[in-house]
């Protein structure tokens, strides 16, 4: 499927978000895997801390006092569990972003050569897969975005980036709407947070 066409489905509104997605992301997933781990998850990262500095009030004094270098939210893991203990993703969601977590570890602070494609790396990858392929397509991602040189796991882990990075983006507008006076459990999917609004065109079938 072509990015044209893409454009041309029923819903282009989440079309034009995906690819503005991969747009910002597309220097990060084109690039190795150490680059893609790394660069990739810091923008979850930020995704995360948008989305909680959305919820709190005092936003500037919250970026201050909980989430800059050595405060209590300043970790990755802290705001993973931050925002389930908020009820603003499922305990789904949670385990795959700390799996993104344990593989951006080992790309970040391990000295010699890094490869998804790793046997360090399969079962974790694997895992990812599975959590995330039943709301979203991975072939059709893939074939999207230009994918096709990456394979196995290089590739789904790509995936993986992209489909987190949309659900993210759909949490901070929900959180958006929330604090604009919307009910948030409306919003936000109660039974699985993690399916929410996900594109006719990436779901399974």
């Amino acid at each position: 499927m072509s990015k044209k066409k893409i454009k041309e489905r029923q819903n282009p509104g989440w079309a034009i978000r995906m690819l503005e997605l991969f747009s910002s992301l597309k220097e990060y997933v084109e690039g190795g895997d150490r680059v893609a781990v790394v660069l990739g998850v810091a923008r979850l990262d930020v995704a995360l801390e948008r989305i909680l500095v959305g919820f709190l009030t005092s936003k500037d004094k919250a970026q201050k006092e909980l989430f800059s270098a050595g405060r209590v939210l300043s970790s990755f893991s802290a705001k993973i569990d931050l925002l389930f203990y908020l009820g603003l993703i499922s305990n789904d969601f949670q385990k795959v972003l700390h799996l993104v977590r344990k593989i951006r570890n080992d790309a970040a602070h391990n000295h010699y050569p890094f490869s998804l494609d790793s046997e360090s790396q399969t079962d974790r990858v694997n895992e990812l897969q599975k959590l995330i392929s039943p709301f979203f397509n991975f072939d059709e991602i893939a074939e999207t975005f230009k994918l096709s040189k990456f394979k196995n796991d290089a590739l789904s882990f790509r995936c993986a980036l992209l489909a987190l990075s949309f659900k993210l983006d759909d949490i901070n507008r929900a959180v958006y709407k929330y604090k604009s006076g919307f009910n948030l459990g409306l919003l936000l999917n109660e039974n699985d947070k993690f399916e929410m609004e996900c594109p006719t065109e990436l779901q399974r079938t």
